[in-house]
């Protein structure tokens, strides 16, 4: 082995994170997809969100967990996988034949791959970080707005929803709050025989278009590549390993790129996303209808409590948070109707680089999207409280703001389709979501 010039590397609970910050690897720009790290996309503005003159009156988010570890079933094949694919790069590189730099080597040589089933799934120490930070950034926007004695949070049994929910509200307001276990709409898709059997169930035409991309051109290019750079021949289920390793570890490092990462070009990244665009496009997003149905418990939930909100009833908890998976916020997100290029995604759209569905930049790690309602003072659009106000001649105490909505993704503050502006307008816009007969459609 050559002379051991890597930062100290520490495994904590089955996680691999650095001793330093890598300043040996060029940051590059993250393109990991469904995995990338939040702090790639985060909005670290912390000052008020809202346009001057308005008062926020309600706020309802839902949040997906933040970095984990694999499945456990895919840290059963990466253990298996990855150790071929290092004796492959070691021996090309022992006789030879492999271009990579000598400190790519010598991390790959040292590396193992330590996480067990057990490990599968869970919140890693990065998911914790990106959540209580994103607590804290609210809490410092909308100061005492939000509270705990006025904020309501649940989450998906999961524990990487329940820990980035403690992690969230620690953020938010220096201890953790209270919550409790609602999978009836952290979880639609769990009590949707329609949706499991046609598409959760269903990689034949989930995967269709995925799976043409691997056999492009395309993918052709990044074996060749790797090929060149490294004196192998990967098989593309190695490649994908790679691209795993590269990206789950990056994330594990805070936006840290790891050293698998020099394996691949900035090319071969964007070939990799492309790939996951495809197959999420059609498992969580616009690919069946029945996805984008399912997801009518989150829509009661939040139509119902919107309306609540601005009925004029005392509404006891001003903050309504649920913690859940991309299962469910990609589907709800896609029924919103945002990101959606007009058109099913196709392996034959490659590079289709202005695409809207880019789950990169829609989908990482710890995304959100939260819905704040306002009372904008200088809002010229009102409601009288008189109907018989004689000669429109109305004491300003007698005028009340028509209730705003807005919407942030990722915390940044977002147009909404049909450039809806206030909350009777969106309530008017979704009605036909409480239409939906839940039981009905997902019925076998």
């Amino acid at each position: 082995r050559v002379a051991h010039i890597f930062p100290i590397i520490l495994w904590l609970n089955g996680i691999l994170v650095y001793g330093d910050s890598l300043p040996h690897y060029k940051q590059r720009e993250s393109v990991f997809a469904t995995r990338t790290s939040y702090l790639a996309n985060g909005n670290k503005n912390t000052d008020f969100p809202l346009p001057e003159g308005c008062v926020p009156t309600y706020l309802w988010g839902i949040f997906r967990h933040g970095t984990r570890n694999p499945g456990d079933d895919e840290i059963v094949v990466f253990y298996n996988k990855t150790e071929r694919i290092r004796e492959k790069l070691l021996e090309a590189w022992a006789f030879g034949n492999s271009g990579l730099d000598s400190e790519t080597i010598e991390y790959i040589d040292l590396w193992h791959y330590n996480l067990t089933e057990e490990d599968g799934g869970k919140l890693a120490d990065a998911g914790a970080f990106e959540h209580q930070l994103m607590g804290k950034n609210w809490g410092e926007r909308l100061g005492d707005f939000i509270t705990p004695d006025t904020t309501e949070v649940r989450s998906s049994h999961a524990q990487r929803c329940r820990k980035s929910g403690e992690a969230f509200t620690a953020g938010l307001f220096g201890e953790t709050a209270d919550y409790y276990v609602d999978d009836s709409v952290a979880r639609p898709y769990d009590s949707c025989p329609s949706f499991q059997e046609n598409v959760n169930n269903n990689e034949t035409n989930v995967l269709a278009e995925s799976r043409k991309f691997e056999a492009s051109e395309a993918f052709e290019v990044v074996a060749s590549e790797v090929e060149d750079l490294t004196g192998v021949r990967f098989s593309v289920e190695e490649l994908v390993t790679i691209w795993e390793m590269c990206r789950y570890e990056t994330a594990y490092a805070k936006d840290v790129f790891s050293p698998w990462c020099n394996l691949l070009s900035d090319e071969a990244l964007k070939v990799f996303e492309f790939r996951e665009d495809l197959s999420t496009f059609y498992y969580k997003g616009y690919g069946f209808n029945i996805t984008l149905q399912m997801t009518t418990p989150i829509w009661v939930d939040l139509l119902n409590r919107l309306e609540m909100a601005t009925s004029g009833e005392e509404v006891v908890n001003k903050t309504v948070m649920l913690f859940t998976h991309s299962s469910a916020l990609y589907p709800f997100m896609s029924s919103l109707g945002l990101y959606y290029d007009g058109k099913p995604m196709l392996a034959s759209d490659w590079p289709f680089t202005d695409r809207l569905w880019k789950t990169t930049e829609i989908g990482a790690f710890a995304t959100s999207l939260v819905f704040i309602v306002a009372d904008c003072q200088d809002d010229q659009a009102v409601a009288l409280t008189q109907e018989n106000a004689e000669n429109a001649k109305i004491e300003i105490e007698n005028l009340v703001p028509r209730p705003r909505i807005f919407l942030f993704h990722h915390e940044d503050l977002i147009s909404m389709p049909g450039n809806i502006q206030y909350v009777d307008e969106f309530l008017d816009h979704y009605a036909h979501k409480l239409d939906v007969d839940f039981e009905q459609v997902c019925a076998l």
